[in-house]
């Protein structure tokens, strides 16, 4: 009798282990499939990054200065290689002249094609941001060039040039990552609004296009090569994770006046 007994209590027990592998399994799949189903995204990429190579002062300035500002005249424009692509963009003729810089090169890595349309022997300035958000900026007598920004929130009008990047907070995708000290975490990366005084869209992360857009008295094409805006859904683990945010735009040649263009956006499908 205690051995029929026995028996029923282990048939019982394994029913039980087996429901409850089912039920937590179920929403395991639940809750992974949101972010495993098809193709990973393209930008799972990195956000852009960008270095220089010259004296050892101006190194130091680019890399930890709040704000910097030199001109300098174009060399050449070298196209990235895979996977980093983006540009090498080789200067001479470094001002102001204290730095000694004599030649300098600036490595932007994109993860995706991306390089402004300038010559041989244009004058060109640049001005980088380092502190919350990173910002690096190349302009030339028609204005801007190249445009490379990460940080915790897109740039406000009159801050971001001629394109004006807004989260939608639409979710295009989750991503399941491991963070800091281990703690599993899940991002949401959202679609984001992107507008021009000719044109408006609304991109997935890591979607180009080109838009028509106006600037300092010209109207230019537009290359947006990548862009992202992520935010924490869930963590294992307490703690602060701000949002995140980039974008990679270079100006590319002057629209014909009174082109449409697909009404001033050509998205780019390959």
């Amino acid at each position: 009798m205690l051995k029929g007994w026995h028996d029923r209590v282990l048939h019982v027990g394994v029913a039980l282990v087996a429901s409850l592998a089912a039920m937590f399994g179920a929403v395991a799949c639940s809750n992974v499939s949101r972010y495993v189903q098809g193709p990973q995204p393209v930008a799972a990429r990195p956000a852009p990054e960008w270095t220089l190579k010259g004296p050892d002062a101006l190194v130091e300035a680019f890399n930890t200065w709040p704000t910097l500002t030199f001109a300098a005249t174009v060399v050449a424009v070298e196209p990235g290689t895979p996977p980093a692509l983006g540009f090498k963009l080789h200067l001479k003729d470094i001002s102001p002249v204290s730095w000694g810089a004599s030649d300098v090169t600036i490595t932007v890595s994109a993860w995706t094609a991306a390089r402004p349309l300038t010559r041989s022997g244009t004058r060109v300035t640049v001005a980088l941001t380092n502190g919350n958000g990173r910002e690096l900026m190349v302009l030339d007598g028609n204005g801007l060039l190249f445009h490379g920004f990460t940080g915790e929130m897109f740039p406000g009008e009159g801050e971001s040039g001629p394109l004006l990047f807004a989260t939608t907070h639409e979710p295009s995708y989750y991503q399941a990552v491991q963070g800091r000290d281990l703690c599993g975490q899940t991002w949401v990366h959202s679609r984001m609004s992107v507008v021009s005084d000719l044109a408006s869209t609304t991109l997935s992360p890591g979607e180009r296009a080109r838009i028509r857009g106006s600037h300092n008295g010209n109207t230019w094409i537009w290359l947006v090569a990548s862009s992202d805006s992520s935010f924490l859904d869930e963590s294992d683990c307490p703690g602060e994770y701000p949002p995140a945010v980039f974008f990679v735009v270079a100006r590319e040649t002057r629209a014909a006046e009174g082109a449409d263009d697909f009404k001033g956006l050509k998205k780019i499908t390959k």
